[in-house]
């Protein structure tokens, strides 16, 4: 069954059990290599079972400092990530930038001005 028939025929739809097509997906979800698998885990990217058994070998032999790290786990690379927030300084902040900047002494920028 196709997911075009299955989203439009309501018969079909009917004949198929959930508990059925979770037994399918549970065997998929089975391959931690899976990109089915690492999307839901939240990895950055589906790593192969040779890179898997790579970095368990490296952390059983004390080869890193986190024995917990895995870089498909790590966040930073994540190649379609958002933009680091950029830094928004309002008035109030401008203000007392300048208020610490005259305590201390220190010059005034065109722009503190």
């Amino acid at each position: 069954m196709t997911w075009d028939r299955w989203a439009r025929d309501l018969n079909a739809r009917s004949n198929i059990v959930f508990w059925r097509m979770w037994r399918q997906v549970r065997e998929i979800l089975n391959d931690r290599s899976s990109h089915s698998f690492a999307a839901l885990a939240g990895w950055t990217y589906a790593p192969s079972r040779e890179e898997m058994v790579q970095w368990d070998v490296m952390a059983a032999d004390g080869k890193l400092k986190d024995k917990t790290y895995r870089p498909w786990t790590d966040k930073r690379n994540n190649l379609f990530r958002e933009d680091p927030r950029r830094v928004v300084h309002d008035e109030t902040w401008k203000r007392n930038r300048r208020h610490f900047k005259e305590i201390w002494g220190e010059e005034l920028t065109e722009e503190e001005k």
